[in-house]
Protein backbone atom coordinates (compact mmCIF):
# COMPACT_ATOMS: atom_id res chain seq x y z
CA UNK A 1 0.00 0.00 0.00
CA UNK A 2 2.73 2.39 0.91
CA UNK A 3 4.05 1.77 -2.35
CA UNK A 4 1.29 2.23 -4.50
CA UNK A 5 0.22 5.64 -2.54
CA UNK A 6 4.54 6.36 -3.10
CA UNK A 7 3.49 5.61 -7.32
CA UNK A 8 0.85 7.38 -7.12
CA UNK A 9 2.69 10.62 -5.63
CA UNK A 10 5.63 9.92 -7.75
CA UNK A 11 3.31 9.96 -10.65
CA UNK A 12 1.68 12.91 -10.07
CA UNK A 13 4.79 15.08 -9.48
CA UNK A 14 5.92 13.67 -12.95
CA UNK A 15 2.71 14.96 -14.53
CA UNK A 16 2.94 18.19 -12.71
CA UNK A 17 6.97 18.68 -13.22
CA UNK A 18 6.15 17.84 -17.19
CA UNK A 19 2.95 20.40 -17.49
CA UNK A 20 5.36 22.74 -15.84
CA UNK A 21 8.52 22.07 -17.95
CA UNK A 22 7.74 24.35 -20.89
CA UNK A 23 7.27 27.25 -18.04
CA UNK A 24 9.20 29.22 -15.59
CA UNK A 25 8.54 31.83 -13.36
CA UNK A 26 11.27 33.94 -15.83
CA UNK A 27 9.19 33.69 -18.75
CA UNK A 28 5.54 34.64 -17.30
CA UNK A 29 7.92 37.97 -15.45
CA UNK A 30 9.28 38.75 -18.60
CA UNK A 31 5.92 38.49 -20.18
CA UNK A 32 4.35 40.51 -17.40
CA UNK A 33 6.96 43.06 -18.14
CA UNK A 34 6.36 43.61 -21.66
CA UNK A 35 3.06 43.87 -21.52
CA UNK A 36 3.17 46.61 -18.74
CA UNK A 37 5.78 48.67 -20.60
CA UNK A 38 3.24 48.23 -23.65
CA UNK A 39 0.47 49.66 -21.29
CA UNK A 40 2.83 52.55 -20.12
CA UNK A 41 4.27 53.51 -23.42
CA UNK A 42 0.66 53.75 -25.02
CA UNK A 43 -0.12 55.65 -21.98
CA UNK A 44 2.71 57.81 -22.77
CA UNK A 45 1.85 58.57 -26.09
CA UNK A 46 -1.94 59.26 -25.11
CA UNK A 47 -0.45 62.00 -22.60
CA UNK A 48 1.67 63.33 -25.71
CA UNK A 49 -0.83 63.69 -27.69
CA UNK A 50 -3.08 64.98 -25.05
CA UNK A 51 -0.11 67.49 -24.09
CA UNK A 52 -0.64 69.14 -27.77
CA UNK A 53 -2.78 71.60 -29.09
CA UNK A 54 -3.70 73.05 -32.12
CA UNK A 55 -4.02 77.13 -32.58
CA UNK A 56 -4.18 79.09 -35.83
CA UNK A 57 -1.45 82.22 -36.20
CA UNK A 58 -1.68 84.71 -38.88
CA UNK A 59 1.61 85.49 -40.83
CA UNK A 60 2.05 88.10 -43.37
CA UNK A 61 1.96 86.98 -46.75
CA UNK A 62 5.35 87.81 -48.93
CA UNK A 63 3.10 89.39 -52.15
CA UNK A 64 1.88 91.68 -49.15
CA UNK A 65 -1.44 91.19 -50.04
CA UNK A 66 -2.62 90.63 -46.51
CA UNK A 67 -1.68 87.67 -44.12
CA UNK A 68 -2.81 84.24 -44.43
CA UNK A 69 -3.90 81.78 -41.71
CA UNK A 70 -1.32 79.14 -40.37
CA UNK A 71 -2.30 76.46 -37.90
CA UNK A 72 0.62 75.10 -35.84
CA UNK A 73 0.58 72.20 -33.12
CA UNK A 74 1.71 73.38 -30.31
CA UNK A 75 2.82 71.94 -26.30
CA UNK A 76 -0.78 73.07 -24.48
CA UNK A 77 1.15 74.49 -21.82
CA UNK A 78 2.56 77.08 -23.85
CA UNK A 79 -1.11 78.10 -25.46
CA UNK A 80 -0.60 81.48 -25.00
CA UNK A 81 -1.37 84.80 -26.87
CA UNK A 82 1.95 86.06 -26.32
CA UNK A 83 3.43 82.24 -27.32
CA UNK A 84 1.51 82.31 -30.08
CA UNK A 85 2.40 85.93 -30.97
CA UNK A 86 6.12 85.10 -30.94
CA UNK A 87 5.63 81.99 -32.85
CA UNK A 88 4.07 83.87 -35.23
CA UNK A 89 7.06 85.88 -35.60
CA UNK A 90 9.61 83.07 -35.70
CA UNK A 91 6.92 82.24 -39.05
CA UNK A 92 7.82 85.32 -40.71
CA UNK A 93 11.32 85.20 -39.54
CA UNK A 94 11.48 82.01 -41.71
CA UNK A 95 9.77 83.59 -45.11
CA UNK A 96 12.51 84.97 -47.78
CA UNK A 97 11.57 88.55 -46.72
CA UNK A 98 10.75 88.78 -43.35
CA UNK A 99 7.94 91.44 -42.89
CA UNK A 100 9.03 91.41 -38.99
CA UNK A 101 11.97 93.33 -37.77
CA UNK A 102 14.78 90.74 -36.53
CA UNK A 103 14.40 90.62 -32.90
CA UNK A 104 11.18 91.61 -33.02
CA UNK A 105 9.44 89.82 -29.53
CA UNK A 106 6.57 90.27 -27.44
CA UNK A 107 7.68 90.90 -24.02
CA UNK A 108 4.68 90.32 -22.22
CA UNK A 109 0.79 89.81 -22.46
CA UNK A 110 -2.37 91.16 -20.04
CA UNK A 111 -5.54 90.17 -20.46
CA UNK A 112 -8.69 92.57 -19.13
CA UNK A 113 -12.06 91.64 -19.93
CA UNK A 114 -12.16 90.87 -23.73
CA UNK A 115 -9.14 93.26 -24.43
CA UNK A 116 -5.72 91.70 -24.49
CA UNK A 117 -2.95 94.35 -24.28
CA UNK A 118 0.51 93.00 -26.19
CA UNK A 119 3.61 94.69 -25.42
CA UNK A 120 6.55 93.93 -27.63
CA UNK A 121 10.24 95.08 -27.81
CA UNK A 122 12.01 98.37 -29.41
CA UNK A 123 12.46 96.06 -32.35
CA UNK A 124 9.11 96.14 -33.26
CA UNK A 125 9.70 99.87 -34.42
CA UNK A 126 12.43 99.24 -37.32
CA UNK A 127 11.29 99.80 -40.60
CA UNK A 128 7.58 100.33 -39.40
CA UNK A 129 6.14 102.09 -42.38
CA UNK A 130 3.16 101.91 -44.30
CA UNK A 131 1.87 97.84 -45.75
CA UNK A 132 4.92 96.61 -43.92
CA UNK A 133 3.31 98.26 -39.99
CA UNK A 134 -0.31 97.47 -41.33
CA UNK A 135 1.03 93.94 -42.18
CA UNK A 136 2.27 93.55 -38.47
CA UNK A 137 -0.41 94.69 -36.84
CA UNK A 138 -2.80 92.54 -38.59
CA UNK A 139 -0.65 89.45 -37.96
CA UNK A 140 -0.71 90.79 -34.46
CA UNK A 141 -4.46 91.45 -34.32
CA UNK A 142 -5.30 88.34 -35.73
CA UNK A 143 -3.03 86.03 -33.97
CA UNK A 144 -4.93 87.62 -30.46
CA UNK A 145 -8.11 87.51 -31.30
CA UNK A 146 -8.17 83.60 -32.47
CA UNK A 147 -8.28 83.27 -28.41
CA UNK A 148 -11.41 82.61 -26.26
CA UNK A 149 -12.70 85.70 -24.97
CA UNK A 150 -10.64 88.04 -26.82
CA UNK A 151 -12.29 90.32 -28.81
CA UNK A 152 -9.80 93.47 -28.76
CA UNK A 153 -6.11 94.38 -28.69
CA UNK A 154 -3.76 96.83 -27.60
CA UNK A 155 0.09 97.31 -29.20
CA UNK A 156 2.51 98.70 -26.96
CA UNK A 157 5.66 98.83 -27.42
CA UNK A 158 7.74 98.94 -24.22
CA UNK A 159 4.27 99.30 -22.16
CA UNK A 160 4.21 102.93 -23.94
CA UNK A 161 1.00 103.40 -26.24
CA UNK A 162 2.03 104.81 -29.91
CA UNK A 163 -0.02 107.42 -30.88
CA UNK A 164 0.27 105.88 -34.28
CA UNK A 165 2.40 102.79 -35.73
CA UNK A 166 2.32 103.46 -39.90
CA UNK A 167 -0.81 104.50 -40.76
CA UNK A 168 -3.19 102.60 -38.06
CA UNK A 169 -4.36 104.37 -34.48
CA UNK A 170 -3.05 103.27 -31.48
CA UNK A 171 -5.13 104.86 -29.14
CA UNK A 172 -7.73 102.26 -29.02
CA UNK A 173 -8.23 99.24 -28.96
CA UNK A 174 -8.48 97.26 -32.45
CA UNK A 175 -10.73 94.75 -33.38
CA UNK A 176 -9.72 91.65 -35.91
CA UNK A 177 -8.78 92.63 -39.09
CA UNK A 178 -10.99 90.48 -41.04
CA UNK A 179 -10.22 92.43 -44.53
CA UNK A 180 -6.51 91.60 -44.08
CA UNK A 181 -7.03 88.18 -44.35
CA UNK A 182 -6.11 86.26 -47.06
CA UNK A 183 -6.30 82.63 -47.26
CA UNK A 184 -5.11 81.94 -50.79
Amino acid sequence: MKQSLRNSLIAMMSICIIALAGCNSQDVKVDLGKQTQQAASQGQTNNAQEAMTKIMVYVPRQDGKGVMPQPLTIDANRKTVKDAINLMIEQDGRAEYPVFAKGTKVVETAKHDDTVTVVLNDDFLQDATGLTATLRIASIVNTAVEFDGVHKVYVKVKGVTLPTYGDIDLTHPLKQMKDKIVKD
